[in-house]
């Protein structure tokens, strides 16, 4: 059985909404990550599948993204090991 992690996903909306869901990642889907995140954020919208439903969330109501824990390989954007200064 491959090895399997959960990530936590928080989508924050514009409107205020925010939508939480966990994935289970194994290690193929773990490594893809960033590239997928970065491919997501380039479209015009962002669809998960989830209660047996498919929602789709236009890209211009999303705020931010959270994902904990963040994926081991990064896009080139991302600063690592960042912590609050204030």
């Amino acid at each position: 059985m491959p090895d399997m992690a959960e990530m936590l996903c928080t989508i924050h909306c514009v409107s205020g909404e925010s939508i939480y869901f966990k994935i289970e990642a194994d290690l193929e889907r773990q490594r893809n990550a960033a590239s997928r995140i970065e491919s997501f954020m380039e479209s015009k919208y962002f669809g998960m599948e989830m209660d047996g439903k498919l929602t789709l969330i236009p890209m211009h109501n999303i705020q931010k993204v959270e994902i904990s824990p963040p994926p081991k390989n990064l896009i080139a954007y991302v600063v690592k090991d960042a912590k609050p200064a204030g």
